[in-house]
């Protein structure tokens, strides 16, 4: 699991790509959906997912709803990805690299 980095996602009507998009998230330990106002089965499909905390709130543009997706990550390191965005393997073991460093690095 990757730990001590949070991945944030923004979401809104996202049914048809979101599956995929967490489905490359599911080795981070904490995922922030950030939906704002979806009416198709976005909110259902990131339910599935054990590592996904679905948060519910207003769209204010981009920059404004990023950062308030952000205020909910657990972590101080944050990744930021699409909701039609997939996270490849060369990504993941860096971002894993960088979560063993932090964790090694407290001790």
């Amino acid at each position: 699991m990757i730990g001590n980095i949070s991945a944030v996602v923004l979401a809104k009507n996202n049914e048809a790509t979101i599956q995929k998009t967490l489905q490359s998230l599911r080795e981070f330990e904490d995922v922030v959906v950030y939906d704002n106002g979806s009416t198709d089965k976005t909110m259902e499909i990131a339910k599935q997912f054990s590592n996904v905390n679905l948060v519910q709130g207003e769209f204010k543009g981009f920059g404004w709803s990023k950062n308030r997706a952000a205020g909910f990550a657990k972590n101080d390191w944050i990744l930021i990805i699409d909701s039609d965005e997939v996270i490849d393997d060369t990504l993941k073991r860096h971002c894993n690299k960088k979560s063993l460093m932090r964790t090694l690095s407290i001790f």
